[in-house]
């Protein structure tokens, strides 16, 4: 008699086999289950965060014509380490894009934080260059323009430019020096179209290209306030949604 056939003949040993392979069964569905909860407990954190940066945003932009930024960074700055340390613990079963999501607005918040607090004791050639010289000490070659167009696409870089439009006099000479530095292709856009050039742009010269420094000032200033309005509040609340939809599919 073979070894199966005696197994099967033997309701004992049947019963044994079953049994035991039954808990094996139990133990691995507890487990998924568990690895699932932890999952679903992750994004309701994330969506309790997400919720609170919406309304930062809110009662930092609402009724007023320009952010108030002290209101802001006592909100953030505590939120933006949360957050990041957040998405830094996420389990197995959270998708990386969520993570990411995570710590790219908790990126944003903390740089919210930083340079609207250097906004008010730099002039704006050193906020530029110092905002410039963090960002390219800290870029390792890891995320290209499309995942920035992706993340800021919403902010509308057209339609900002139209509406902060000015005729100003310029040096042409440093501008066309200033253009020469930018390929074809972003001369054409009328936007750096590679990281590296973004980083890497003389922002320092702008000042000896337009001379008219309130206007440089203000553009700053709209598009800080620009940037809040469109990532604190359109952009968290697109990434609210796709969290929520991630959620319920745990």
């Amino acid at each position: 008699m073979g070894v199966v056939s005696a197994i099967a003949s033997n309701p004992v040993v049947s019963g044994i086999l079953v049994t035991a392979v039954s808990g094996i069964i139990i133990k691995l569905y507890q487990r998924r289950q568990s690895r699932r909860q932890r999952a679903r407990e992750w994004y309701e954190t994330s969506l309790g965060m997400l919720g609170r940066l919406q309304q930062a945003a809110h009662r930092a932009t609402e009724y007023q014509n320009e952010p108030d930024y002290d209101s802001l960074r006592e909100r953030l700055e505590p939120l933006a380490e949360e957050m990041i340390e957040h998405a830094n613990s996420a389990p197995s079963k959270v998708s990386e894009p969520a993570r990411i999501d995570m710590a790219t607005l908790s990126a944003f918040a903390t740089g919210l934080v930083i340079i609207s607090e250097q906004s008010e004791r730099m002039d704006v050639f050193e906020l530029y260059e110092t905002v410039q010289g963090r960002a390219r000490e800290r870029y390792e070659g890891e995320y290209d323009m499309d995942d920035v167009n992706e993340i800021f696409g919403p902010f509308g870089i057209d339609e900002f430019v139209r509406k902060t439009h000015k005729d100003v006099e310029m040096d042409q000479e440093k501008a066309d020096e200033f253009m020469s530095t930018f390929s074809q292709e972003s001369i054409e856009a009328g936007r750096p179209t590679t990281v590296e050039e973004a980083l890497n742009m003389p922002i320092g010269d702008v000042d000896e290209i337009v001379s008219d420094e309130e206007y440089l000032e203000s553009m700053l200033e709209d598009t800080l306030e620009a940037y809040v309005r469109t990532t604190l509040l359109n952009v968290t609340e697109d990434v609210h949604g796709t969290m929520e939809a991630k959620k319920e599919a745990v």
